[in-house]
């Protein structure tokens, strides 16, 4: 898959490749964003443009670093996915800090002991696994 980008004439009459902004004004929640999958992307969300909350049970202030030293826009705030309350309270920071919400990336998730891949983990695992479902339907 060839990534969207632009090419610009640059100095010395070489071109630059930047990245597109087709998110650009758009606010996204990334949950789960402090580490592994949801930095990347969120990372990715920023360098597409987007003003970018980080939303997480752990510190994102090495996440928010990352995407301020690449030139976007970050915030943290501390969200629980399990719990209503809080991600209410992530929605109502991203409306409040940055004017709206476009965008969820619904990342975060519980990993158990006993979940070690889709073939072997148990039935009984799946009512903890619709914890990523309840964050995007409280949202909605």
């Amino acid at each position: 898959m060839v990534p969207h980008v632009n090419a610009e004439l640059g100095g010395g009459g070489g071109y630059r490749v930047t990245p597109m902004s087709r998110l650009a004004g758009r606010v996204a929640i990334v949950t789960g964003a402090s580490s592994g999958l949801g930095r990347v992307g969120a990372e990715r969300f920023a360098a597409e443009g987007a003003k970018v909350v980080i939303a997480d049970i752990t510190d994102g202030d090495e996440a928010i670093e990352a995407i301020d030293a690449a030139g976007g826009e970050a915030s943290f705030v501390r969200c629980d996915v399990t719990d209503e309350a809080s991600v209410r309270n992530a929605v109502e920071f991203a409306v409040e800090t940055y004017g709206g919400l476009h965008v969820l990336y619904n990342n975060a998730g519980v990993m158990l002991g006993d979940d070690d891949n889709p073939v072997t983990t148990s039935v009984e695992t799946y009512p903890v696994s619709y914890t990523h479902l309840r964050a995007h339907e409280t949202v909605l």
